[in-house]
């Protein structure tokens, strides 16, 4: 089965529900799964008028490894099926986030509370409390799973290293 959108969570780990009720609410999504981790953490998101696409506003990427970590704000975020591949999309200047995936896109819903206290590490520049936040939300969701610090993702989740033609990726270093 193809899926036509982000598999959406509910905050402690159940499945779908009623989406509509959750588009308001905070949520953070992985985009990279390994050896690195990608999260956007969304103040909101809302659903696309066609084509299954899914957008997030008011975004923090936040981008890690053992030795590089990455904190960028933007203003919206597409996550769409181009290709035969799920990517992340800035609207404003068209780039990709690193590492599309031939899995659709997991998506948490978070308490306000909990987004609150992200936001806080946001501003303190803490990425790794973002990252480590988000490996305990995604390492208990079905084929996701924690070994030692590590976040492992199903093999074809965030996995694609191509962009679809005509494509960019955005880069650590570039302005936001």
């Amino acid at each position: 089965m193809t899926e036509t959108k982000p598999v959406l969570f509910r905050p402690h780990g159940e499945e779908g529900g009623v989406v509509a009720a959750g588009l308001a609410e905070p949520s953070m999504t992985l985009v990279e799964g390994g050896p690195a981790v990608g999260v956007l953490v969304a103040e909101a998101c809302r659903e696309g008028g066609h084509g299954g696409r899914f957008f997030l506003d008011r975004v923090t990427w936040v981008r890690g490894d053992e030795s590089v970590r990455t904190i960028r704000d933007f203003p919206c975020v597409c996550l769409y099926r181009a290709d035969g591949v799920w990517v992340a999309e800035e609207t404003a200047g068209g780039k990709l986030f690193p590492r599309p995936s031939r899995m659709a896109y997991r998506t948490v819903f978070l308490p306000e509370a909990d987004y609150r206290r992200l936001m806080d590490r946001r501003a303190a520049g803490d990425a790794m409390a973002i990252l480590l936040d988000a490996q305990q939300r995604f390492g208990g969701l079905p084929g996701f799973r924690l070994e030692g610090e590590r976040l492992r993702a199903p093999e074809a989740y965030a996995a694609a290293e191509a962009a679809p033609a005509g494509k960019g990726f955005i880069t650590e270093g570039e302005a936001g």
